[in-house]
């Protein structure tokens, strides 16, 4: 993961980056996509870890049945709140445009 991680992209997409690593390893992850961040690079975890999601990101997508859903500051939720939205437990569904960058539309 550490050659594609400093290719200096400015979009990154990782799915369950810390799935099978020691605690050490998890921490210099953190540490690497902090340091993408901040230098720029927009960041997308996708992860069934809830409490990786609560601390190592700003908003959490919650997709259901193939949709988004919710977006959830991931500082204000608890995984709770993230299993009712992704089980459809809640049924009020959040426009994707809603949660897109400026700029960016869906097609």
């Amino acid at each position: 993961m550490a050659k594609w991680l400093n290719t200096g992209a400015a979009l990154y997409l990782l799915d369950e980056p810390t799935v099978g690593v020691d605690v050490a390893a998890k921490a210099e992850i953190y540490q690497e996509l902090d340091r993408l961040a901040a230098r720029g690079a927009l960041v997308i975890i996708f992860s069934t870890d809830l409490l990786e999601l609560q601390t190592i990101t700003h908003r959490i997508l919650v997709l259901a049945r193939g949709q988004l859903v919710k977006t959830l500051d991931a500082r204000q939720t608890d995984h709770q709140e993230i299993l009712a939205w992704a089980t459809g437990a809640v049924n009020q569904q959040t426009p994707a445009e809603a949660v897109l960058p400026a700029g960016v539309a869906m097609s």
